[in-house]
């Protein structure tokens, strides 16, 4: 699947400039989430009290927190779209070029309400489907007797842990139909390969391995470049690196992956 990935990017090299964008858009909104953190942190706060109290904010620092956490899955989550889209295009029009931002159009013309509400299932049930699908037996797994049994009797909970997924996205792209459903027709795809299981998947794999690598050696090197340049770095400096440093190589692995 990366042979096709570095195929794609070697005929559409413009596609890397998805990357810078969606970078500038994460950071905007993170700098536009700090901003409201000490706004709410300072509108309740009396004379004298520390700008910096975050618990001055009450119930809008919580959903200034819901805001960060569904916008970024929201951008990673149009940043799989778009980069899906672009690879569908070229693969099933090649070898005539497509405009680069017809991906964009049918984002922003077609499929925004999809890629909202997929995101906001993305970031709150991501994490906790992950951790339940430890202990599923599935029915492609060594106990498939056990497994198929399980999901005949738990179909209306299995139903909903189904639509929490990203490689929905690229199915968008090739039927036009909404997320739920791409989302469906995704899961029985991916059912057909044995190395797909549940949730589990080579690309989840090199997301989560490749990000399990990157992510505490660009926190070294942050923490090294902090050491020279800052003489005495606070929490918020650690804040904000380590923000970038997740957004930056969440985006470059995603890149690959769902090019994929």
């Amino acid at each position: 699947m990366l042979d096709y990935s570095k195929r794609f990017l070697t005929e559409r090299p413009h596609t890397l400039l998805y990357l810078p964008l969606f970078l500038l858009l994460g950071a905007g909104l993170t700098a536009l989430t700090f901003w409201q953190a000490l706004s709410f942190a300072s509108s309740l706060g009396t004379p004298g009290s520390s700008i910096w109290n975050l618990f001055n904010g009450g119930i809008w620092s919580i959903l200034n927190l819901f805001q960060f956490i569904w916008g970024i899955q929201f951008l990673r989550d149009a940043y799989n779209f778009v980069v899906s889209g672009a690879a569908t295009d070229w693969y099933w029009n090649r070898p005539q070029n497509t405009n680069c931002y017809n991906p964009y159009q049918r984002l922003l013309c077609k499929h925004w309400g999809s890629v909202v509400g997929g995101s906001f299932l993305n970031a709150f049930f991501g994490l906790p489907r992950a951790i339940i699908e430890l202990f599923i037996c599935h029915p492609q797994a060594c106990c498939p007797g056990i497994g198929s049994c399980c999901y005949n009797s738990c179909s209306w909970y299995t139903c909903f842990w189904d639509l929490i997924r990203t490689d929905a996205y690229a199915y968008q792209n090739l039927s036009g139909i909404p997320f739920c459903n791409s989302a469906r027709q995704a899961k029985k795809i991916n059912e057909r390969n044995p190395a797909y299981v549940g949730s589990h998947s080579p690309m989840n794999r090199y997301n989560f391995v490749s990000k399990l690598f990157l992510v505490p050696l660009s926190l070294i090197l942050s923490w090294l470049i902090l050491r020279a340049w800052v003489p005495n770095p606070n929490i918020w400096h650690w804040i904000i690196s380590t923000l970038l440093n997740y957004f930056t190589l969440s985006f470059f692995t995603d890149f690959f992956g769902n090019a994929a």
